[in-house]
């Protein structure tokens, strides 16, 4: 990351995600985890909209996997 740079993480929810694609969350936990993860696309929105932002990633698949996609475009891996 270039000197200056900000990295912001939020809250992971792969295992809410889980429960719900094994069934096992309830409508009232379903209803509950979209009322607390939908104002979070609201900042990604925002964020985007800065003359300074320059990436953005929603990493709820693999956070491993994004920060290998980070790090080889950047050219930090080994040869």
């Amino acid at each position: 990351m270039p000197v200056g740079d900000v990295l912001i993480l939020g809250k992971g929810w792969g295992g809410v995600w889980l429960a719900l694609k094994e069934g096992m969350l309830s409508a009232e936990g379903y209803a509950q985890m979209i009322a607390t993860t939908t104002p979070f696309n609201a900042v990604g929105s925002k964020l985007s909209g800065l003359n300074r932002c320059h990436a953005l990633t929603d990493v709820t698949g693999s956070a491993a996997r994004h920060l290998l996609e980070f790090v080889a475009a950047r050219g930090w891996l080994p040869s």
